[in-house]
């Protein structure tokens, strides 16, 4: 739940949207399912209204869709009000639209709506991934546990925790280490002292483990 401390803007803008994101041709559309879902647990209050459409001279169509968000006692946090195009598969407006077109230009108004509250505006700016959202760095062992942490340090000292310890073979340890590529990666990347330790620590325990073997 969000805190009373943050503006609805806060609160979602940090939201990672991208496993529930789709592209078609080119465009990436983000689930109105799941967005209104992630709002409505959020904020309970939230309430949104279809508004109609207009049909333009050309015989395309606009659609109107308003979304609210109401605290406890009733005072309105975030109203927004936004309208959008019927359009088709390649983004373009459609003349004379069924009943289909017009209902998906309704769902994607919604989600553009949600969009200026703070969910999946990124995806709008055209990023791939959300700026403002936190990051984490998943750990596995060789046996599939996986450990989310939000700090290289705490990397570090995961994987030097595993190959400093005593059961393991020079098959784990290169399992482990192939597992892991991408936060290690990380770790050369953005935290060089940190990958040191690592690096030093996974060779020095190859190297006994060859001269055991």
């Amino acid at each position: 739940m969000p805190t009373k401390s943050k503006s609805v803007w806060e609160t979602l803008s940090v939201i990672d949207c991208n496993a529930h994101t789709e592209v078609k041709n080119g465009f990436t559309y983000l689930s109105w399912a799941w967005a209104w879902k992630t709002l409505k647990e959020l904020y309970p209050q939230a309430r949104f209204e279809k508004l109609g459409s207009s049909k333009m001279s050309d015989g395309s169509e606009m659609v109107g869709v308003r979304v609210w968000i109401e605290s406890d006692s009733g005072t309105v946090l975030e109203d927004v009000t936004e309208m959008l195009p019927v359009l088709d598969f390649k983004n373009k407006p459609v003349h004379n639209p069924d009943c289909f077109a017009v209902n998906s230009a309704y769902q994607r108004c919604l989600v553009k709506c949600l969009a200026y509250m703070g969910l999946g505006m990124y995806i709008y700016q055209g990023e791939t991934m959300n700026p403002d959202a936190p990051v984490s760095y998943s750990v596995q062992d060789t046996e599939g546990n996986k450990e989310q942490v939000t700090d290289l340090t705490a990397v570090a000292e995961i994987i030097l925790t595993f190959i400093q310890g005593n059961d393991k073979t020079l098959d784990s340890l290169r399992q482990y280490w192939a597992i892991n590529k991408q936060p290690i990666e990380h770790l050369e990347n953005l935290d060089p002292d940190n990958y040191k330790r690592v690096y030093e620590a996974f060779t020095a325990k190859a190297n006994e483990l060859k001269e055991t073997k």
